[in-house]
Parts: structure tokens; C-alpha cells; sequence
């Protein structure tokens, strides 16, 4: 923990474009940073971390916008990319052994955006093959002998260790939400609509989300307003006029007894605190909508892959045929029909979520801890369904277990609402002040 108050990741953004922080000093401590502890947190793809372009990249931004007045909004912000999505200069390998060229093309959309609103790019995150579950060597920087998740394993890493307060991720099946809170920070992933998907390599485009991973909930509004389309500004709520759903039954039974304990402990905590809370049966037959959004996605990927999988198939990674082959097998009337079946879902929820006059859901992000080892990336169970409907979904850390390892919880609002939701999330996130944007 570093002497002297801590800084929020929004006040250090506005630090850096104010000048009371000078850039270059502030990217060579994390550039010190990153080449002391990578060697054990193996966040960055090899050779996409490199000091000299991130120093020459700085000033380049400085001597584009030498008036501190007119310096744009994420002005100096350091930017962790995962490697699924394109970032000129820097090659796309998406954690395959498949020809590199293969991924090229023109930059990111949602990159392009953030650069240039002033972020600086410090390199390439690690991720399974194509976000499957392959084993990454990623560690959990609370915990080096326990799992980051996945499949964003680098960026979450890479926020929590502090090379980057802000990072890209994807989620196709829980890829932002999982890993956020495995490493005990902010994952966000936006209502499926608003994303700019393009330059992204896809799994199954019906469910692939673009979001980001952040260090603190004060930095997410900042930067959800340049990458999204169309961002609007909310009132904040209040709190005695909030009211959250809570699940009871099935969907919570997926968490472990250790975690429904905390989640429980959480709920009594914000509702001591003013907020109405109304539980729901709903999902009582969660674990066969998860089977099936697998399977959607395994459908996914093989129809978006088709090609490359034609010409390179035996280049794949072993998890990613296993993936392949089962959706190769899910006939096109089938797979129609789980897409078509993502609304039904949404619409169900949705309505439940009028009836009981709800503004969100709140969950537990993971049924557990981060696991021990690196085989494994943990189980998306308490995610599926919400990038099944493609709402928009925020982790927030609130409690670390007796190993020291952060839990966070979910929160999950109406499709397109996403400004109400981190507006939400901000007011939760303040109800548990020693949690949020803890310093490793």
C-alpha cells in the first residue's frame, strides 16, 4: 500500500491532464512497475509491451496538445488491449498458433476511440485461444497460485497489478465479469447493441461483447462515455428510492455455500443502508438456459470460423476443436432457434423486473474465490444468462475471504440503460469504501 492518501483512477486521470502529474514521469514508474512484476503476473503477449514506443507514444500526445486547457478527456490514460482485438502497430495473434496475418485489418473501432480521446496503449493482454477456455499462465496477482480467469486473463491482471487503470476485455460466455472479480476489479459489460464490435476477432458474433475492466468504479463513466455510442448523462439515484432483485432458489444454488454467505452479508449491509431489496424465483431452470447458451456459442464459433478452421484446422489449440466440433454439430434450424430464443429470454426478465418495479439485479459474480491453479479459468454459471439477453453487466469488488482473494458483486440492468446502471453501480460501490480500488 503506497504512502499518503490513494488517488481514485479518475482523480489520476485528471491529474495527467491538468499537469500536476507530469505524463512521461508517470508512465516510466509503471513502466518500472510492469518490468518488475510481469515476470510472475504474465499479463502482456510477448514483445507488445515495449517502453520505448509507450515513451515516444507520450510525446507524441504531449506535443499534440501542449495547451492543458484543451486536452482531451482520457488524456494520458494507460490502456491495456486484450488480444482479440486490433490495435494498429501492434500485431492481432489471438492466443493461436494461426498464421498472424490472418487477423489483420483495420483498427478497432473502440480503440480508435479511446486513443483519441488521449489513451496510450502499453500492449497486447493474454487470452485463450479465441476467449475459449484454454489454460492461459496468467497469475491472480492477490494470489499467484490461483487463477486471473478468463478468457480477458490479461486485462484483468494487468489492472489489478497496476500497469494499466483501464483495459479491454470480451465476453461471449462471462470473459469480462469473471476475471474482474477473480482479480478484485470493475468489469463493465455494455448492452449488446451499443458496442462498436468492428475490428474485433470474433467467437459467435450473436453474443460477443466489447467492454473494459477498470481499477475503480470512478474512472468507468469517463470512459463508457467515449467508447459507447450514444452516452447520455443520468441522475444519480437515490437511495431510498432504490430498489434491487435478489435471487432465491436455483440461480443462487450455483454459488457455493461459502459465497451465498457473503453475497447474504452484502444484501443485509446495502439494505441496512436504505435500499429496498425483492427476491425472485426466476431462472429456476438456469442450469439448462446455461447448457443451451453454450451451445449457442459453440454454434457460433464454428460458423464464424468455418473458413479458417477449413485451411488450419489442426493448427488449433485442442480446446478450441473440442468447441468447434460441438457446434459444428448443432444443425442451422437449431442454432436459429437459441438465437431467437436470447429475446424470449430478455423479455422474460425484463418483465419480472416491472412486475417487482426493480431498477437492477444483484448477484454473486462468481460461485466462488478464483480457483487454485492456472488449468482451469473457473465456471461462468452466474454469468451466462446475462449475455444471453445481452444486458448490460457491472462487477464491483466488495469483500475478500480468508486467502486474501476478492469476490465481487454483479449487477445487472435493462437493455440499453447502461447509464443508469454505473450510476447504480457508483452509489453500491460507495456502500463498501474499503473495497473498491484496493492498491496491491
Amino acid at each position: 500500500m503506497p504512502d499518503g492518501p490513494k488517488l481514485t483512477a479518475l482523480e489520476k486521470l485528471n491529474a495527467l491532464r491538468s499537469g500536476e502529474v507530469n505524463l512521461i514521469t508517470y508512465l516510466e514508474s509503471i513502466c518500472d512497475l510492469i518490468e518488475e512484476k510481469e515476470p510472475s503476473i504474465h499479463a502482456f503477449v510477448d514483445g507488445t509491451y515495449d517502453r520505448a514506443r509507450i515513451l515516444s507514444d507520450a510525446e507524441a500526445l504531449l506535443a499534440r496538445f501542449p495547451d492543458r486547457e484543451r486536452r482531451p478527456s482520457l488524456f494520458g490514460l494507460a490502456l491495456g488491449v486484450k488480444d482479440l482485438i486490433r490495435v494498429d502497430g501492434i500485431p492481432t495473434r489471438c492466443g493461436s498458433k494461426l498464421p498472424p496475418e490472418l487477423f489483420d485489418g483495420k483498427e478497432a473501432d473502440c480503440v480508435t476511440r479511446l486513443i483519441d480521446a488521449g489513451a496510450i496503449v502499453m500492449g497486447k493482454t493474454i487470452t485463450p485461444e479465441f476467449g475459449t477456455r484454454a489454460p492461459v499462465p496468467t497469475c491472480n496477482p492477490y494470489n499467484l497460485a490461483h487463477t486471473s480467469g478468463g478468457s480477458s486473463a490479461g486485462s484483468a491482471a494487468g489492472v489489478a497489478s497496476g500497469f494499466f487503470p483501464v483495459a479491454f476485455g470480451t465476453q461471449t460466455v462471462g470473459s469480462i465479469i469473471r476475471p474482474s472479480a477473480y482479480c478484485g476489479v470493475v468489469g463493465f459489460k455494455p448492452s449488446l447493441p451499443r458496442i462498436p464490435m468492428s475490428g474485433v476477432i470474433p467467437f459467435a458474433p450473436i453474443c460477443d461483447h466489447a467492454g473494459v475492466i477498470c481499477h475503480d468504479i470512478s474512472i468507468l463513466p469517463e470512459i463508457a462515455s467515449v467508447f459507447l455510442d450514444d452516452w447520455q448523462l443520468v441522475d444519480p439515484p437515490k437511495i431510498e428510492s432504490l430498489t434491487i432483485g435478489i435471487f432465491e432458489g436455483p440461480y443462487m444454488e450455483m454459488a457455493s455455500e461459502n459465497e451465498r454467505a457473503f453475497f447474504q452479508s452484502a444484501a443485509r449491509h446495502i439494505e441496512s443502508l436504505g435500499v429496498a431489496l425483492k427476491q425472485s424465483r426466476q431462472w429456476e431452470n438456469i442450469g439448462d438456459l446455461n447448457l443451451l447458451h453454450r451451445r449457442m456459442a459453440f454454434a457460433g464459433i464454428a460458423r464464424s470460423h468455418a473458413d479458417w478452421y477449413r485451411e488450419y484446422g489442426n493448427v488449433y489449440s485442442p480446446q478450441a476443436i473440442k468447441v468447434i466440433e460441438i457446434g459444428r454439430a448443432v444443425p442451422d434450424e437449431e442454432y436459429g432457434a437459441l438465437c431467437a430464443a436470447t429475446i424470449d429470454n430478455r423479455t422474460a426478465i425484463e418483465q419480472v423486473m416491472d412486475d417487482l418495479e426493480i431498477d437492477c439485479w444483484m448477484t454473486p459474480a462468481t460461485p466462488d474465490h478464483a480457483p487454485h491453479g492456472h488449468q482451469s479459468t473457473g465456471e461462468a454459471s452466474m454469468n451466462m444468462i446475462w449475455t444471453n439477453t445481452g444486458m448490460p453487466v457491472i462487477t464491483i469488488p466488495y469483500v475478500f475471504d480468508q486467502l486474501g482473494l476478492p469476490h465481487g458483486l454483479q449487477l445487472v440492468g435493462r437493455l440499453g440503460q447502461d447509464e443508469a446502471l454505473v450510476e447504480i453501480a457508483k452509489l453500491i460501490a460507495g456502500m463498501f469504501p474499503s473495497i473498491d480500488g484496493k492498491e496491491m
